[in-house]
């Protein structure tokens, strides 16, 4: 078991409970003073546990050679990362109404760097269709090798799901408010929702948004954005605060942070819900039990996983030992008490001590003699030369004259 697989089931088990967060189509130009995006960039420090994914559109012409934004986008765009790391995803728009100018507009965004960089592109006006994947993948691919990290399609529908794999977002959904439902989303394994967005317009401004985004929290939606606008160009929501303050709100372990000019809390009213989405909340499993369960049992499993690893290392570094010891004793027998030679000469060959009695101790002459004798016999050579006939008679004469 390794380690980094230990580890990436920990980070996604953190994943799972990243909660519901706000996607934000910000095509206003903020101005030289920042002031249009004020409200953004505050949310975003008020509430740091809540996502936002921020859409950007800026009056660029990459195919005329105008490809850096503004002066203002270039000193309001840091605003939008007041900590880091960031809870905040830039996404630079690209229009995919004219194939022409996809590739200028990513190579465009991709050449900002410093404190003004994108983290993605968002893909508009997209037709999830099978028949274009392979214009959408060539897309994909280009903004990847340029060193984009994040990548949204806006199809506002339903997306096929090869497109899933494809991408880190996509908004499934785009209309009124009035007309949704939850079961109008997709939601299968090949069409998480984990990676779909819901953008509602025209919402009413005297109402709490708190039911239906409940409900998008327990399906484990990733982003939500509501306005009382019919064009989600033309500025932000009348109740942008409370929009932002009641995800703060069931966004699993999110803390606001104290500002002056941070998001109003919700009225002490009761959240009433326009539609029929007020039905279908008591039926949906709360996911917020399931995240605060998954904060404490996930690290606790990462733990237990930690400790089977460190002990099937120890036994097998253990059984690697005793393997080693085995080998060792096996290479080497005892010629005494305090020496040992080794033993290519224990072979096999049956002795008087075959029966199991331990050979006896050798002295130290015998057990270099045994060993000559064994290093000349793996070479192929008798055990010592035979004595000549000049050598016995030798012998024999001089036996002769002494006697």
């Amino acid at each position: 078991m390794h380690l980094w697989y230990l580890l990436g089931i920990i980070f996604l088990n953190a994943r799972a409970v990243r909660g519901l967060g706000v996607i934000v189509p910000l095509r206003l130009d903020p101005g030289t003073d920042c002031a249009a995006w004020d409200a953004v960039s505050t949310a975003i420090t008020v509430h740091p546990n809540l996502h936002f994914y921020i859409v950007i559109n800026p009056d660029i012409n990459p195919e005329a050679g105008d490809s850096l934004p503004n002066a203002s986008y270039l000193a309001c765009i840091p605003n939008l990362r007041p900590s880091t790391p960031s809870n905040a995803i830039i996404m630079g728009y690209v229009d995919t109404a004219t194939s022409t100018s996809v590739v200028p507009y990513i190579d465009a965004y991709a050449a900002w760097n410093g404190s003004y960089h994108l983290d993605g592109i968002m893909l508009d006006h997209v037709s999830a269709t099978v028949s274009l994947i392979g214009t959408y993948t060539s897309y994909v691919s280009h903004a990847r090798s340029a060193g984009f990290t994040f990548i949204g399609l806006d199809p506002a529908a339903a997306a096929d799901e090869s497109y899933f794999p494809l991408v880190d977002l996509i908004n499934t959904y785009e209309y009124l408010y009035s007309a949704f439902d939850v079961s109008l989303l997709s939601d299968n394994t090949s069409t998480p929702l984990s990676k779909q967005s819901v953008v509602l317009t025209n919402a009413p401004t005297n109402d709490s948004y708190s039911t239906v985004l409940s409900e998008l929290e327990n399906l484990a939606v990733c982003a939500v954005y509501i306005t009382d606008k019919g064009d989600t160009d033309s500025a932000l929501p009348s109740q942008w605060s409370a929009l932002v303050s009641e995800l703060g709100t069931i966004t699993p372990g999110a803390v606001s942070a104290s500002s002056n000019g941070g998001a109003s809390q919700t009225g002490s009213s009761t959240p009433v819900s326009s539609g029929s989405n007020a039905q279908t909340t008591s039926a949906l499993p709360s996911r917020k039990t399931k995240s605060r369960l998954g904060e404490i049992i996930g690290p606790i499993l990462g733990l237990l996983f930690l400790l089977m690893g460190a002990l099937l290392f120890c036994v097998r570094m253990r059984r690697r030992r005793r393997r080693l010891d085995l080998s060792a004793s096996e290479s080497m027998w005892e010629l005494g008490p305090n020496s040992v030679v080794p033993a290519p000469f224990e072979d096999d060959r049956g002795t008087r001590y075959s029966s199991g009695t331990r050979r006896p101790s050798m002295s130290l002459q015998e057990a270099r003699t045994a060993t000559a004798t064994a290093h000349r016999e793996s070479h192929g050579f008798p055990p010592f030369p035979p004595p000549s006939y000049s050598d016995v008679d030798t012998q024999d004469h001089t036996l002769a004259r002494s006697n």
